[in-house]
């Protein structure tokens, strides 16, 4: 492989990297609750860039902000078993980021209800939006 090739590669890696954390073309979601996790994740809109057990974010796609469900899993055999059960489902969503930030969106589903805070992301300071799960009612 050529050196230039490399360095490409390199080069695109590293943008892709920390648009995570610029952008606001971005939506961040955490749920860093105690025997919960997010399970399944569903974009009509937008795309998926990253998940781990307690967050994910997702990326607008074209001109349209993402819009996604999102399933919580509990261990219902906690805690000497391992038995993954959806407990929660929303739907989450933010409008197009385009010289401003998008409006964002959380709508239940399903299940035990999310209480959660948002976080417009800002276009002129190159922020996320994000949306963290603070707990279920």
């Amino acid at each position: 492989m050529r050196l230039a090739t490399i360095i490409s590669i390199l080069v695109i890696l590293a943008s892709s990297a920390s648009a995570h954390a610029n952008g606001c073309h971005f939506l961040d979601l955490y749920a860093f609750i105690k025997d919960y996790r997010i399970g399944d994740v569903y974009c009509s809109k937008g795309k998926l860039m990253g998940k781990a057990t307690n967050d994910l974010y997702v990326q607008q796609i074209g001109g349209e902000g993402p819009s996604c469900d999102v399933t919580f899993i509990q261990n219902s055999a906690a805690p000497f078993g391992n038995n993954w059960v959806e407990v929660s489902k929303i739907h989450i969503q933010q409008n197009l980021c385009a010289l401003k930030a998008g409006n964002i969106h959380v709508s239940h589903l399903s299940g035990k209800v999310p209480t959660y805070t948002t976080k417009e992301g800002s276009f002129s300071h190159s922020r996320s939006g994000n949306i963290t799960i603070t707990g279920f009612k």
